[in-house]
Protein backbone atom coordinates (compact mmCIF):
# COMPACT_ATOMS: atom_id res chain seq x y z
CA UNK A 1 0.00 0.00 0.00
CA UNK A 2 1.15 3.52 -0.73
CA UNK A 3 2.75 4.76 2.49
CA UNK A 4 1.31 8.27 2.15
CA UNK A 5 -2.19 6.86 1.73
CA UNK A 6 -1.59 4.63 4.72
CA UNK A 7 -0.67 7.64 6.87
CA UNK A 8 -3.71 9.59 5.61
CA UNK A 9 -6.00 6.70 6.55
CA UNK A 10 -4.51 6.51 10.04
CA UNK A 11 -5.01 10.22 10.76
CA UNK A 12 -8.54 10.26 9.35
CA UNK A 13 -8.11 12.06 6.03
CA UNK A 14 -10.21 10.84 3.10
CA UNK A 15 -9.00 11.45 -0.44
CA UNK A 16 -11.66 12.93 -2.72
CA UNK A 17 -9.80 12.64 -6.05
CA UNK A 18 -6.44 11.67 -7.54
CA UNK A 19 -4.98 12.96 -10.81
CA UNK A 20 -2.59 11.22 -13.20
CA UNK A 21 0.42 13.02 -11.68
CA UNK A 22 -0.13 11.43 -8.28
CA UNK A 23 -1.62 14.46 -6.54
CA UNK A 24 -4.63 13.76 -4.32
CA UNK A 25 -7.21 16.27 -3.14
CA UNK A 26 -8.82 16.13 0.29
CA UNK A 27 -10.84 18.22 2.72
CA UNK A 28 -8.66 20.08 5.26
CA UNK A 29 -10.83 19.07 8.21
CA UNK A 30 -8.04 20.07 10.60
CA UNK A 31 -9.29 23.66 10.26
CA UNK A 32 -13.01 22.74 10.19
CA UNK A 33 -13.27 23.19 6.43
CA UNK A 34 -16.00 21.47 4.40
CA UNK A 35 -14.32 22.03 1.02
CA UNK A 36 -13.59 18.54 -0.40
CA UNK A 37 -10.87 20.00 -2.61
CA UNK A 38 -9.44 22.53 -0.19
CA UNK A 39 -6.04 20.83 0.03
CA UNK A 40 -3.89 18.49 -2.01
CA UNK A 41 -1.01 16.14 -1.27
CA UNK A 42 1.74 14.61 -3.39
CA UNK A 43 1.29 10.86 -2.87
CA UNK A 44 4.93 10.30 -3.74
CA UNK A 45 6.58 12.42 -1.07
CA UNK A 46 3.85 13.77 1.19
CA UNK A 47 4.19 17.49 0.42
CA UNK A 48 0.86 19.15 1.17
CA UNK A 49 -0.75 22.35 -0.14
CA UNK A 50 -3.63 24.06 1.67
CA UNK A 51 -5.06 26.19 -1.11
CA UNK A 52 -7.27 28.49 0.97
CA UNK A 53 -4.47 29.33 3.40
CA UNK A 54 -1.86 29.34 0.60
CA UNK A 55 0.40 27.17 2.75
CA UNK A 56 2.79 24.38 1.80
CA UNK A 57 4.14 21.93 4.36
CA UNK A 58 5.56 18.40 4.70
CA UNK A 59 3.47 15.45 5.84
CA UNK A 60 4.89 15.68 9.37
CA UNK A 61 3.05 18.98 9.79
CA UNK A 62 -0.15 17.48 8.39
CA UNK A 63 0.06 14.69 10.97
CA UNK A 64 0.55 17.26 13.73
CA UNK A 65 -2.38 19.37 12.49
CA UNK A 66 -4.68 16.34 12.50
CA UNK A 67 -3.57 14.70 15.74
CA UNK A 68 -2.69 17.78 17.73
CA UNK A 69 0.76 16.44 18.55
CA UNK A 70 4.08 15.78 16.87
CA UNK A 71 4.35 12.43 15.03
CA UNK A 72 5.24 9.54 17.33
CA UNK A 73 7.81 6.87 16.55
CA UNK A 74 5.30 4.86 14.49
CA UNK A 75 4.63 7.78 12.15
CA UNK A 76 8.28 8.83 12.06
CA UNK A 77 9.24 5.35 10.85
CA UNK A 78 6.63 5.51 8.09
CA UNK A 79 7.59 9.03 7.08
CA UNK A 80 11.25 8.00 7.00
CA UNK A 81 10.42 5.44 4.31
CA UNK A 82 9.02 8.07 1.95
CA UNK A 83 10.99 9.11 -1.11
CA UNK A 84 11.10 12.68 0.20
CA UNK A 85 14.37 13.59 -1.43
CA UNK A 86 13.83 11.40 -4.51
CA UNK A 87 16.86 9.22 -3.94
CA UNK A 88 16.07 6.35 -6.25
CA UNK A 89 17.78 3.58 -4.32
CA UNK A 90 18.95 4.30 -0.81
CA UNK A 91 20.98 1.08 -0.83
CA UNK A 92 23.28 2.82 -3.32
CA UNK A 93 23.57 6.00 -1.23
CA UNK A 94 26.43 6.36 1.19
CA UNK A 95 25.72 8.08 4.46
CA UNK A 96 28.47 9.59 6.58
CA UNK A 97 28.55 9.54 10.36
CA UNK A 98 28.06 12.83 12.20
CA UNK A 99 31.47 12.09 13.74
CA UNK A 100 33.01 12.88 10.34
CA UNK A 101 32.35 16.56 11.09
CA UNK A 102 34.91 16.33 13.88
CA UNK A 103 37.62 15.87 11.23
CA UNK A 104 36.96 19.32 9.73
CA UNK A 105 39.34 21.90 11.15
CA UNK A 106 37.54 25.00 12.49
CA UNK A 107 39.51 27.37 10.28
CA UNK A 108 36.99 29.83 8.83
CA UNK A 109 39.46 32.54 7.88
CA UNK A 110 38.83 32.26 4.12
CA UNK A 111 35.12 33.02 4.45
CA UNK A 112 35.49 35.52 7.27
CA UNK A 113 37.90 37.45 5.03
CA UNK A 114 35.14 37.45 2.41
CA UNK A 115 32.72 39.02 4.85
CA UNK A 116 30.82 35.96 6.08
CA UNK A 117 29.98 36.00 9.78
CA UNK A 118 30.99 33.29 12.22
CA UNK A 119 27.31 32.75 13.07
CA UNK A 120 26.48 31.91 9.47
CA UNK A 121 29.49 29.61 9.15
CA UNK A 122 28.42 27.80 12.33
CA UNK A 123 24.96 27.28 10.85
CA UNK A 124 26.37 25.57 7.76
CA UNK A 125 28.80 23.49 9.91
CA UNK A 126 31.81 23.71 7.60
CA UNK A 127 35.54 23.50 8.10
CA UNK A 128 38.82 22.75 6.36
CA UNK A 129 39.52 19.13 5.44
CA UNK A 130 42.99 17.91 6.40
CA UNK A 131 42.86 14.61 4.47
CA UNK A 132 41.08 12.63 1.78
CA UNK A 133 39.46 13.60 -1.48
CA UNK A 134 38.69 17.14 -0.31
CA UNK A 135 42.09 17.81 1.26
CA UNK A 136 42.82 21.51 1.87
CA UNK A 137 39.34 22.52 0.77
CA UNK A 138 36.75 24.29 2.87
CA UNK A 139 34.12 21.59 3.25
CA UNK A 140 30.41 21.80 4.00
CA UNK A 141 28.24 18.78 4.84
CA UNK A 142 24.97 18.18 3.02
CA UNK A 143 22.13 16.72 5.08
CA UNK A 144 18.96 14.94 4.08
CA UNK A 145 15.58 15.38 5.71
CA UNK A 146 16.44 12.93 8.48
CA UNK A 147 19.69 14.71 9.38
CA UNK A 148 21.84 12.08 7.72
CA UNK A 149 24.92 13.34 5.90
CA UNK A 150 24.58 12.40 2.22
CA UNK A 151 27.84 14.00 1.14
CA UNK A 152 30.17 16.97 1.26
CA UNK A 153 31.01 19.85 -1.03
CA UNK A 154 34.48 21.36 -0.85
CA UNK A 155 35.67 24.74 -2.10
CA UNK A 156 39.29 25.17 -3.23
CA UNK A 157 41.19 27.59 -1.01
CA UNK A 158 44.46 27.73 -2.95
CA UNK A 159 43.25 29.31 -6.19
CA UNK A 160 45.44 26.78 -8.03
CA UNK A 161 42.84 24.12 -8.83
CA UNK A 162 40.86 24.38 -12.04
CA UNK A 163 37.89 22.77 -10.29
CA UNK A 164 36.57 25.29 -7.78
CA UNK A 165 34.16 22.84 -6.10
CA UNK A 166 34.57 19.10 -5.65
CA UNK A 167 32.01 16.81 -4.08
CA UNK A 168 32.09 13.65 -2.05
CA UNK A 169 28.83 11.79 -2.49
CA UNK A 170 26.30 12.18 -5.29
CA UNK A 171 25.75 15.91 -5.70
CA UNK A 172 22.41 15.37 -7.46
CA UNK A 173 21.09 14.29 -4.05
CA UNK A 174 22.30 17.48 -2.37
CA UNK A 175 19.79 20.07 -1.17
CA UNK A 176 22.46 22.21 0.40
CA UNK A 177 21.43 24.03 3.56
CA UNK A 178 17.77 23.06 3.30
CA UNK A 179 17.94 20.65 6.23
CA UNK A 180 20.44 22.46 8.41
CA UNK A 181 18.85 23.24 11.76
CA UNK A 182 18.77 26.29 13.99
CA UNK A 183 16.87 26.12 17.28
CA UNK A 184 15.51 22.75 16.14
CA UNK A 185 13.98 24.27 12.98
CA UNK A 186 14.85 23.90 9.32
CA UNK A 187 15.45 27.62 8.92
CA UNK A 188 15.89 27.72 5.13
CA UNK A 189 12.96 25.39 4.50
CA UNK A 190 10.78 27.48 6.83
CA UNK A 191 11.79 30.65 5.00
CA UNK A 192 10.95 29.18 1.57
CA UNK A 193 7.56 27.96 2.75
CA UNK A 194 6.68 31.18 4.58
CA UNK A 195 7.62 33.47 1.69
CA UNK A 196 6.52 31.04 -1.05
CA UNK A 197 9.58 32.32 -2.90
CA UNK A 198 12.58 30.22 -3.90
CA UNK A 199 15.84 31.71 -5.16
CA UNK A 200 18.06 29.33 -7.14
CA UNK A 201 21.79 30.04 -7.36
CA UNK A 202 24.65 28.03 -8.83
CA UNK A 203 26.79 27.19 -5.83
CA UNK A 204 27.08 27.12 -2.04
CA UNK A 205 29.10 30.34 -1.79
CA UNK A 206 26.18 32.36 -3.21
CA UNK A 207 23.74 30.62 -0.90
CA UNK A 208 25.92 31.28 2.15
CA UNK A 209 26.47 34.94 1.17
CA UNK A 210 22.72 35.48 0.75
CA UNK A 211 22.01 33.77 4.08
CA UNK A 212 24.51 36.04 5.79
CA UNK A 213 22.68 39.07 4.36
CA UNK A 214 19.35 37.82 5.69
CA UNK A 215 18.12 36.35 2.38
CA UNK A 216 17.42 32.84 3.65
CA UNK A 217 15.10 31.42 0.96
CA UNK A 218 18.01 30.41 -1.28
CA UNK A 219 19.14 27.01 -2.58
CA UNK A 220 22.11 26.22 -4.84
CA UNK A 221 21.56 23.80 -7.71
CA UNK A 222 25.18 22.68 -7.26
CA UNK A 223 25.99 23.51 -10.84
CA UNK A 224 24.03 24.50 -13.92
CA UNK A 225 21.29 21.86 -13.86
CA UNK A 226 18.22 21.38 -11.69
CA UNK A 227 18.55 17.83 -10.38
CA UNK A 228 15.69 15.37 -9.99
CA UNK A 229 15.72 15.78 -6.21
CA UNK A 230 15.71 19.58 -6.53
CA UNK A 231 12.86 19.53 -9.05
CA UNK A 232 10.87 17.21 -6.82
CA UNK A 233 11.30 19.62 -3.93
CA UNK A 234 10.30 22.60 -6.07
CA UNK A 235 7.15 20.89 -7.32
CA UNK A 236 6.35 19.73 -3.80
CA UNK A 237 6.45 23.18 -2.20
CA UNK A 238 4.91 24.82 -5.30
CA UNK A 239 6.30 28.34 -4.67
CA UNK A 240 4.48 31.39 -5.97
CA UNK A 241 7.78 32.83 -7.17
CA UNK A 242 11.02 31.28 -8.39
CA UNK A 243 14.07 33.44 -9.07
CA UNK A 244 16.94 32.01 -11.10
CA UNK A 245 20.14 33.85 -10.25
CA UNK A 246 23.10 32.24 -12.01
CA UNK A 247 26.59 33.58 -12.58
CA UNK A 248 27.47 36.24 -15.11
CA UNK A 249 30.17 34.46 -17.10
CA UNK A 250 32.38 35.67 -19.92
CA UNK A 251 31.54 32.45 -21.78
CA UNK A 252 27.83 32.86 -20.93
CA UNK A 253 27.57 29.49 -19.16
CA UNK A 254 25.47 30.90 -16.33
CA UNK A 255 23.29 33.02 -18.61
CA UNK A 256 22.65 30.09 -20.95
CA UNK A 257 21.81 27.78 -18.05
CA UNK A 258 19.39 30.33 -16.61
CA UNK A 259 17.42 30.29 -19.87
CA UNK A 260 17.53 26.49 -20.01
CA UNK A 261 16.25 26.08 -16.44
CA UNK A 262 13.61 28.77 -16.96
CA UNK A 263 12.38 26.58 -19.83
CA UNK A 264 12.27 23.51 -17.58
CA UNK A 265 10.30 25.34 -14.90
CA UNK A 266 8.00 26.86 -17.52
CA UNK A 267 6.55 23.36 -18.01
CA UNK A 268 5.15 23.45 -14.48
CA UNK A 269 4.79 27.11 -13.51
CA UNK A 270 3.14 30.12 -15.17
CA UNK A 271 5.29 32.93 -16.53
CA UNK A 272 4.17 35.17 -13.66
CA UNK A 273 5.86 32.81 -11.15
CA UNK A 274 9.28 32.88 -12.82
CA UNK A 275 12.05 35.44 -13.11
CA UNK A 276 15.77 35.65 -13.89
CA UNK A 277 18.21 38.04 -12.25
CA UNK A 278 21.80 38.33 -13.46
CA UNK A 279 24.41 39.59 -10.96
CA UNK A 280 26.36 42.74 -11.76
CA UNK A 281 29.60 40.93 -10.98
CA UNK A 282 30.47 37.29 -11.62
CA UNK A 283 28.22 35.99 -8.84
CA UNK A 284 26.33 37.17 -5.77
CA UNK A 285 29.11 36.31 -3.33
CA UNK A 286 31.44 38.66 -5.25
CA UNK A 287 29.09 41.55 -4.50
CA UNK A 288 27.85 40.52 -1.08
CA UNK A 289 27.21 43.98 0.34
CA UNK A 290 24.84 44.73 -2.54
CA UNK A 291 22.73 41.56 -2.27
CA UNK A 292 19.69 43.12 -0.58
CA UNK A 293 19.63 46.02 -3.02
CA UNK A 294 20.05 43.58 -5.91
CA UNK A 295 16.85 41.72 -5.02
CA UNK A 296 14.94 44.98 -4.62
CA UNK A 297 15.63 45.96 -8.22
CA UNK A 298 13.60 44.94 -11.25
CA UNK A 299 14.38 41.48 -12.70
CA UNK A 300 15.85 40.93 -16.15
CA UNK A 301 13.74 41.09 -19.26
CA UNK A 302 13.07 37.43 -20.01
CA UNK A 303 12.35 37.80 -23.71
CA UNK A 304 15.63 39.66 -24.21
CA UNK A 305 17.53 36.85 -22.46
CA UNK A 306 15.98 34.24 -24.75
CA UNK A 307 16.75 36.32 -27.84
CA UNK A 308 20.32 36.94 -26.72
CA UNK A 309 20.92 33.24 -26.18
CA UNK A 310 19.37 32.45 -29.55
CA UNK A 311 21.74 34.88 -31.27
CA UNK A 312 24.76 33.52 -29.35
CA UNK A 313 23.92 29.97 -30.36
CA UNK A 314 23.28 31.00 -33.96
CA UNK A 315 26.74 32.56 -34.25
CA UNK A 316 28.67 29.99 -32.18
CA UNK A 317 28.29 26.30 -33.07
CA UNK A 318 29.75 25.33 -29.68
CA UNK A 319 26.71 26.81 -27.91
CA UNK A 320 23.36 25.11 -28.28
CA UNK A 321 19.78 26.14 -27.75
CA UNK A 322 17.20 23.37 -27.58
CA UNK A 323 14.05 23.38 -29.65
CA UNK A 324 12.09 23.51 -26.40
CA UNK A 325 13.88 26.75 -25.46
CA UNK A 326 13.14 28.19 -28.89
CA UNK A 327 9.47 27.28 -28.50
CA UNK A 328 9.21 28.85 -25.04
CA UNK A 329 10.91 31.97 -26.40
CA UNK A 330 8.25 32.17 -29.11
CA UNK A 331 5.47 31.74 -26.56
CA UNK A 332 6.87 34.54 -24.44
CA UNK A 333 7.27 36.81 -27.46
CA UNK A 334 3.72 36.15 -28.64
CA UNK A 335 2.43 37.10 -25.21
CA UNK A 336 3.88 40.60 -25.39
Amino acid sequence: MNCVKDILDEIGIKITSINDSGFAQFCPVYRNSDNPKGASINLKNGWTTDWSLNENFPIEVLVEKMTGKKPDKKFINKISSLDLDIINDESEVKFWSKDSLLHLLPDHSYWINRGISKETLDFFQGGVSHSGKLYKRYVWPCFDRHQRIVGFTGRDLTGKNEIKYKHEGKSTNFLFGLYNKQNDEFLILKSILKSSHLILVEGPSDSVACFDEGITNVLPTMGLNISKSMMSFILGVNPSKITICYNKDEKFNGQNAAVKNYTRLFEYFPESNLEIRTPQKNDLSDDKSNIKNFFNQAPDDIISLFREKYLRCKSDVKQKMSQKEVNVGKVLSNGQ
